[in-house]
């Protein structure tokens, strides 16, 4: 039984880890320039959600066309912008 707690205790704490370090992420990808854009980090869902609109804004702005985007819960990626 003391098993059992301490295998909880242990397997919370690794979820509450491994969760802190996931921000909210705008992921924006366009088909020309074919790019896939990173922005954020943000602390929740709703702040990224307030912002998204600026930045597709600012694509459509400079000429990119065929804009998707996602709202994610990730890690920061290795790059901020991918082209290809």
């Amino acid at each position: 039984m003391f098993g059992v707690l301490l295998f909880l205790i242990f397997f919370s704490a690794v979820s509450l880890a491994f969760f802190a370090n996931r921000k909210w992420w705008i992921r924006v990808s366009t088909q020309s320039p074919r790019c896939i854009y990173y922005f954020g980090p943000f602390a929740s869902q709703e702040e990224a959600i307030a912002h998204h609109q600026g930045y597709l804004q600012d694509l459509e702005m400079e000429g990119a066309q065929g804009i998707e985007y996602k709202i994610e819960r990730s890690y920061k990626p290795r790059k901020l912008t991918i082209e290809g």
